[in-house]
């Protein structure tokens, strides 16, 4: 029984250390967030909706600001009717499920020269 238990130091081990580093980064994706991109996408669609400028004259090395198309501004609009945090913390997780999800899919066939150890000297018949 006791070799039982010992056998499962190194797991319970592995596993509190992951939990913990899980907990610590959940834990600083709430209270230090700063979704840069998010908010100057944010900031461009409100702009739109008060008739100002979607590119203000303001320093082009500022944290947030807007160096997107003028057509991702406008996707945003409705996003604006949601208080700017709330949308905010909605559009983090979503891009990294987009970004994992979307690429998953049947793109054709390989090229040869990546299934053909031999390419570029296939074989001559």
């Amino acid at each position: 029984m006791t070799s039982r238990l010992l056998r499962r130091v190194p797991r319970n081990v592995v596993m509190a250390i992951l939990l913990g580093y899980f907990a610590y980064t959940l834990a600083s994706w709430f209270l230090v967030w700063n979704p840069a991109d998010g908010g100057a996408y944010y900031d461009a669609a409100s702009r739109l909706t008060h008739g100002q400028p979607l590119y203000p004259p303001i320093n082009p090395e500022a944290h947030e600001v807007y160096r997107y198309a003028p057509w991702f501004a406008v996707a945003w609009i409705p996003l604006t009717a949601l208080p700017r945090d709330f949308a905010l913390h909605a559009w983090s997780p979503q891009t990294g499920v987009v970004s994992h999800v979307v690429p998953i899919g049947d793109f054709g066939p390989a090229h040869d020269f990546i299934t053909d150890v031999d390419y570029p000297g296939k074989n001559e018949k």
